[in-house]
Formats: C-alpha cells, structure tokens, sequence
C-alpha cells in the first residue's frame, strides 16, 4: 500500500481561513457540572467504587471541563484535549502526574484514500458512550461505561471498506492505561467493525485482547452495541463480556429518550452488570452482581449557531446488589441516587 502523502507546497501551508487561524485548525470545549444526592449519605461523599464518572456527591461538582484543539489538512490529522474534573482524578488518577489532564492527544496520517492510522492517546473504540455528557442518552455513565476503557494509548489504523462499513485495528499499552504499567507483557490488541446499516440504525462491535493484572492473565473482551436514532426517539441496546483467569463477567443495558418537543426529553434505562470473580468490579475485594434503573428528564435550550449543544438534566438511579455491599439507608443491597447535571458541549 502506498502512502498518499504527496503534496503540493499549497497543500502543506497552513494558510489562514476567514477567522483568522490556519485552514484547518479550530478549537471546541465541553463541561459538565453536576450535583448528586446518594440517600447513603457516605462520609466521603464519594458515590459507589464502581462508578468512574459523576462519582461526588452531597455538593457541587465538576465532572468535565475540556478545552481541545483538532487539526486535519490534507493527509494529516492531529487532535489534543486538556481535562480537569471528578472524571479525570477519577479515571486517571493513577497515571503519571504529566498524563493526568490529558484528553487525547493524536496524530494521523492518511495512507491511502480512506484508511487513516493515528498513534497516540485516543477515545476508546469500544463502548457506545463517550466522557462529553450531552454526547450521551443518558445523564451518567453506565456501568458498562464505567467498567470498559474510555481511552487507550497506542496506534488505530482505520479503513473504510464501504460507504457504510469501517474496520479498525488497535495496537494499544493496555486496559485503559497511557503508559504500559510496570510489569505488563507485551501490548494488547482490538478490533472495531462499525456499520451505518440505514440512516436510522447503527451496529457496533469491538474486541479487545492482552495480558492484564494479577499475574498477567490473558484478558478477552467483546463488546456488541446498536443504535436507533430518529427524529425524535434515540435508543441504545448493548451487551458486553470478557473473561479472564477462568473468571466471566457480563453487563448489559437498554436505554432511550423521547423528544416530547425541541426543549423537553423523557428518557429511561435499564441495565445488569455480573462479575461474581471480581474481574472489573469488586466494591469491597469480592465479585457481585448489579441491576440498575434510571429515569430521567432533559431541557435542551436552542443555540442558534455552530455545533454548540446544551442540557439540563435530572435524574433519579437505583442499583440493587446480590449482596451487602452498600452503606445500609435503604438497605445494604441497595442503593438510590438524585443527580442534575449541566453540560454544554461548544
């Protein structure tokens, strides 16, 4: 395969657009602020261990503030995003301090016409959420969000096999890490096969492979999800496994939103997640099994220019557990939250 690089010198001089920056460039940002009410009142303010996004409570917080840049000019393309918030201090608290902030920070290089390879720190490919909130149905994360990878470090090469068809293939440092953790054998791999089957309908699976702690054990995982989007209905339905060290775990979830006019939505989700062996969610050292529920409400003010979208939301969330392994308000095997949330996304 040919590398398509060549350009002319026009090509490859940033020339400024109309707004005054090089043709190409443009920058964008998100936040996400939120206020949470856990019936548990826990003394630390922290939500349940497995959940890795909107995991404050009893106060005022800030989920995500984002502030990134993208670049794409003929056969180049570069993005970097710089992050703060519970999110971050959350999901990558245990990176060295220079990764700690870091979003993303990308660069690719078209290699022939539709097929793209980018190396570097980038948003996961498995999953049907992502860290922005008002790119979500729901309000918080669910836990089979929480508990897959929202990023992986490494090189995605990625080719479009038809109008409606792309196929990606990873080489990644490992289980949501930027830097490969001390120790580790060998990187991890994945795949990622996403079909636009109509305007409406999306399919999405992704695979992900490689050795994982304790003991390096071969991890594999398989996540499978669908989307439905129309004028006014969007829907999720989603299914992930993985297995490793002889133990299996499974989450799964069904969730939708209703439009009942521009400004007001209605949504709903239900979801299981099963870990007995404590693979990916031990809240206290030991495997469990997860059922959970929310409803929520949306207010979306129109913005009348650009990409810009906001939401209000609120939302009511109950898990219930095989076992106690809650603070004991309602009960130790379950769990009952309030949060509003606040996201723009510009």
């Amino acid at each position: 395969m040919l590398l398509n690089v060549s350009a002319s010198a026009a090509d490859v001089e940033l020339e400024e657009s109309s707004g005054g920056l090089p043709e190409g460039l443009s920058f964008g940002g998100a936040i996400d602020v939120y206020f949470a009410y856990d019936f548990d009142r826990p003394p630390d303010h922290r939500r349940p261990a497995f959940l890795y996004s909107f995991g404050r409570s009893h106060g005022a917080a800030v989920n995500l503030g984002l502030l990134d840049a993208t670049f794409e000019r003929g056969p180049v393309r570069a993005s970097v995003g710089l992050m703060g918030g519970t999110f971050a201090q959350d999901n990558q608290g245990l990176e060295e301090p220079g990764m700690r902030n870091l979003y993303e920070a990308q660069v690719g290089l078209r290699l022939h016409e539709g097929v793209w390879v980018d190396v570097g720190l980038f948003p996961s490919h498995v999953g049907a959420e992502s860290a922005i909130g008002v790119e979500n149905l729901s309000p918080t994360r669910s836990l089979t969000a929480d508990n897959s990878p929202y990023y992986l470090a490494g090189a995605r090469v990625t080719a479009e096999l038809a109008d409606r068809v792309t196929l990606s293939g990873l080489l990644v440092n490992g289980w949501q890490a930027i830097q490969q953790p001390p120790g580790q054998p060998g990187v991890a791999g994945g795949t990622q096969l996403a079909w636009q089957a109509t305007d409406a309908v999306s399919l999405n699976w992704g695979t992900w492979v490689g050795h994982e702690q304790p003991a390096g054990e071969l991890r594999l995982f398989s996540d499978l999800w669908a989307g439905l989007t129309l004028d006014r209905l969007d829907g999720i339905a989603w299914f992930d496994v993985g297995t490793q060290g002889g133990e299996i775990w499974s989450g799964s979830n069904l969730q939708g939103r209703y439009w009942l006019s521009d400004l007001v939505g209605l949504g709903a989700r239900v979801e299981h997640f099963s870990d007995p062996g404590g693979v990916v969610v031990a809240p206290d050292g030991e495997g469990v099994s997860l059922t959970g529920a929310s409803m929520h409400l949306d207010l979306r003010p129109e913005l009348s220019q650009g990409r810009a979208m906001a939401l209000w939301r609120l939302e009511i969330r109950g898990f219930l557990a095989d076992r106690e392994v809650f603070g004991g308000t309602l009960s130790e095997k379950a769990n009952l939250a309030v949060t509003t949330t606040m996201g723009l996304r510009f």
